[in-house]
Order: structure tokens, then C-alpha cells, then sequence
């Protein structure tokens, strides 16, 4: 436990001062002489101002930007700072899992870079001793710990661990947990080097039955989802619409309070966000994701890729409406009033 509250600590102060200087810089800290800095107000009013052309619940999607719904569910690589400048990065096959369902676990030891005088620093490579071991702890809030792992190294240099998430620890229907992996590496002569992960385990409440239907609505696309309910709940619907060549072309999302039973909801996408692209259909709803919102963390389903292709339809039956967010246009003017202030202010 002390570990892991000084794990906590270190990264919170960590991003303190990262805070701090990025809010602090000034002309003296290496900004080039007759160079202004932009006018972050202007750029993110701008920004609002596109966003407020768009629903919350359907947004376009920027050409050449991935998908949204497919981003959020990549796994990130976490590390901690280590005193010898060694590093070691953790991440996992995944970020959501569910009863039975097997994680691939990795870790990576990135060495630090030489000393100033050339000789080789403190780095896992060099240091004397045995190869590395790599272990881990699996943890959570509630569960306690569940497991011991050790990592085998492979022909990469990465190594791997697997675990099966094991049903007497099943969250409750419709809940989910935080599972910590707290991983350590260790050699002979050497400080040991940590990294803490993670994932959540999973129990949704709902599933996507496999059955869609869509039309156009009042100028918008509606795509319908089954939904097969277990347990009464709110639940979100989010998905993203790609062209039939995979392009991403719009968001949508919706969440509504359901009881058990069979269930279609509906995803729309708003036809500006269509009608501008230029793209007619037929359209794919290239991911969709059900997730269970009853508390913190959601119980997240898992996402569904090219789950529906849509009939043809015309781009002439998509509207050019602009929606107006009037929270969005608020907010764009008041960052317009003092960006022009601070245009007058500027020496």
C-alpha cells in the first residue's frame, strides 16, 4: 500500500509542475525574439464554434481523423520515473474485459540514455548481474489480489504475462472494477524499476443482439439497435459512421433508461456532418459500443466493428442544417472578447 500511495503521489506532482511551467513560460524562457505566441482564446473559439455546428450527440468526423469510438478503446503505456533514468512501460492487450475472458499483459525495460561523458549509464543492459525477472501483483479495490504473475521475455525483448479474469471476482450485473497491475522488475546488483497498469473488469448489463435497421429521419441517418436488457439500468449507445471505404464519417451517441427485455435504440447521425462530406451511401457503422452507465467506472461492452451496412441512400436526402450549440457560441464569444483584449494590450 505505501508503494502505491508514493506511486500516486509522484504522479500527481509530476503533473503539477508540468502544469506549472506550461503556465508560466515567458519570453525569457526560449520563445525566439519578433515570434507571438497564438492566441490560444482565438483558437479555441474557433474550434467551439465548428463543434457548436453539431449536436452533442453527433458530431463529424474531421477527414483524416480516426475513429473516435476505436480511439478511446486503444490501451495506453504507463511507466514511472525511475532515479537511474531505466524506465519500464506496462500496458495490456486491451482496456476492457469481462468473466473468462484472457488479458495479455506486457512490460518493456528502456534503458537510460549514456552520461554526458560518454560512458554507458545506468542502464538495464549494462548493469551487472542475471537477466531480468519481471513480476506482477494483480489487484483491485474490492476483489484484493487476485494473482502473482511472471513476465517471459520474447525474441523482441518484450515481455508477456497472461491472466483470465476469474468469475468469483465478477463485478456485480451492470458494475465494473478497476483492477491495478503493479509490476516490478529486479536483476542482481540493480535497483528494482516499477510500473503500475491496468484494467477494468467488466459486467455489463446488455448486449448488442446483432439486429439494425436504419432510415432517414427529418434529414439525419437513424441506425436501430437491438439491445438484449438483463438487468434495469441507463445505457449509452456510440457508435461512428465510416463510407464503404472505411473512411470515418460522423459520431453518435444516445442513453436511455431501459428495463429488461428486448429494446431498439436509436443512433442518429446528423445529416450536415453527411451532406458536407459528399459521401452517398450505402455507409458501414464501422464500431458500436453498449455500455452500462450506473456508476463509476461504466461497465463497458465490447466494441462491435462493421457491424451494419446501411441500404443506398442520396446525399440530397441529408439536410445542411446548422444546429447552433448555444452553449458552444457562448462560450466561442466570450474567448473572442478576450482574445481581442489581449490583441489591444499587446505591446
Amino acid at each position: 500500500m505505501k508503494f502505491i500511495r508514493l506511486t500516486i503521489y509522484v504522479i500527481i506532482l509530476l503533473f503539477a509542475v508540468q502544469l506549472a511551467s506550461a503556465q508560466f513560460i515567458t519570453p525569457e524562457d526560449g520563445v525566439p525574439a519578433g515570434i507571438s505566441p497564438p492566441n490560444l482564446a482565438m483558437e479555441a473559439a474557433l474550434d467551439y464554434r465548428e463543434r457548436a455546428r453539431f449536436p452533442a450527440w453527433s458530431q463529424s468526423v474531421p477527414p483524416g481523423q480516426a475513429d473516435p469510438v476505436l480511439m478511446k478503446r486503444l490501451p495506453s503505456r504507463q511507466s514511472l520515473p525511475h532515479r537511474d533514468g531505466d524506465q519500464l512501460t506496462v500496458w495490456a492487450s486491451g482496456i476492457a474485459f469481462e468473466s473468462g475472458q484472457t488479458v495479455t499483459l506486457y512490460a518493456q525495460l528502456e534503458p537510460a540514455a549514456d552520461n554526458d561523458d560518454g560512458l554507458p549509464g545506468s542502464r538495464p543492459g549494462n548493469k551487472p548481474g542475471g537477466d531480468w525477472t519481471i513480476t506482477g501483483v494483480i489487484a483491485g479495490r474490492n476483489t484484493g489480489n487476485l494473482a502473482e504473475i511472471k513476465y517471459e521475455r520474447a525474441g523482441d525483448g518484450i515481455f508477456t504475462a497472461t491472466f483470465t479474469l476469474p468469475e468469483f471476482a465478477r463485478p456485480a450485473i451492470g458494475q465494473a472494477e478497476n483492477i491495478g497491475v503493479f509490476v516490478t522488475a529486479q536483476r542482481p546488483g540493480s535497483d528494482d524499476v516499477k510500473a503500475v497498469g491496468g484494467i477494468l473488469y467488466s459486467h455489463p448489463a446488455a448486449e448488442l443482439t446483432g439486429r439494425y435497421q436504419d432510415e432517414v429521419v427529418d434529414g439525419d441517418l437513424v441506425i436501430r439497435a437491438q439491445v438484449e436488457v438483463h438487468a434495469t439500468g441507463r445505457f449509452h449507445l456510440a457508435g461512428t459512421l465510416h463510407s464503404m471505404d472505411g473512411t470515418p464519417v460522423a459520431t453518435g451517441r444516445m442513453a436511455e433508461e431501459l428495463e429488461p427485455g428486448r429494446h431498439w435504440m436509436d443512433l442518429a447521425f446528423y445529416g450536415l456532418a453527411l451532406s458536407e462530406r459528399g459521401l452517398a451511401g450505402p455507409y458501414s457503422l464501422g464500431s458500436i459500443i453498449l455500455t452500462t452507465a450506473n456508476d463509476i467506472p461504466n461497465a463497458l461492452g465490447p466494441v462491435v466493428e462493421n457491424a451494419h451496412r446501411t441500404r443506398p441512400y442520396s446525399i440530397a436526402e441529408f439536410h445542411t442544417r446548422s444546429f447552433d450549440r448555444p452553449d458552444l457560441l457562448e462560450s466561442a464569444e466570450r474567448l473572442e472578447r478576450a482574445a481581442a483584449v489581449r490583441e489591444a494590450n499587446r505591446p
